[in-house]
């Protein structure tokens, strides 16, 4: 019964991705624990889900790819997922969550500012290097990086199709590297992919459908839910830090 409880999790959340475009990781791994499930365990077994997830995101969203983002950002993400996967019990997440509600509020602004932005915003290579490093970093220390690196595409001037189809083809890469180190440290083991096994097929109709649905969408109504994402994402990280320092 768990494995289907885990399947419908990640189907669940896979609907609502349109919306929480930021710090799904974090929620999905929450919810997952909600059934007793060790923390560690449960952001593996949510590792293993976006892997799969975002393979098949990344097929459907293809037409919606930046390359020249991924091609900037893709092996620095890739290095800074391996060492946060190495030091994955050993970061202090109260740290890495602070840095990422400071750059958070900062992307928010950003994307306030360019919200009628017909065209994506250019950032100097130094920074594009820093910021697919820290969110590798975070990602793979089992925390939303994905959810950062999405705002700071949002930032850009993405749209929400193009941050889809950019992050799912980034994503695969980085969690691959993350479940590999879990996997080689015994944190995972194979029977743990059962879920996202019987997940699979719906995976694929979810993301058809969310894609469907954003084209139909207006431009100032994707960036809307965008900037709420954003804000509801820090407001998670703040109270998140809160709650740590009083713990």
């Amino acid at each position: 019964m768990i494995h289907i409880f885990e399947a419908i999790v990640f189907v669940s959340y896979s609907f609502l991705a349109a919306i929480i475009t930021a710090g799904g990781s974090m929620l999905v791994t929450n919810v997952l624990s909600l059934a007793d499930i060790d923390l560690i365990k449960a952001a593996g077994l949510t590792s293993s889900y976006f892997l799969v997830n975002a393979i098949i995101g990344c097929y459907v969203f293809r037409s919606d790819i930046v390359w020249r983002e991924v091609k900037n950002i893709l092996p620095i993400t890739i290095l800074g997922a391996f060492v946060g996967s190495i030091f994955l019990v050993n970061i202090n997440p109260t740290i890495l969550l602070s840095l990422m509600l400071v750059f958070s509020v900062r992307f928010i602004y950003k994307k306030i500012k360019i919200i009628d932005a017909k065209e994506v915003v250019k950032d100097s290579f130094l920074k594009e290097q820093f910021i697919g490093l820290f969110a590798g970093s975070v990602t793979g220390a089992a925390l939303p990086g994905g959810g950062f690196l999405n705002s700071y595409f949002a930032s850009k001037g993405f749209t929400l199709s193009q941050m889809f189809g950019t992050l799912n083809f980034i994503i695969p890469f980085v969690f691959t590297v993350k479940v590999s180190v879990m996997l080689n440290a015994g944190l995972l083991v194979p029977s743990d992919f059962i879920g996202v096994a019987i997940a699979f097929p719906f995976l694929i109709v979810s993301n058809t459908l969310v894609r469907k649905g954003l084209i139909k969408l207006s431009k100032s109504t994707t960036d809307k839910i965008t900037i709420f994402a954003m804000v509801i994402f820090s407001l998670y990280a703040l109270v998140t830090i809160v709650l740590n320092l009083r713990g």
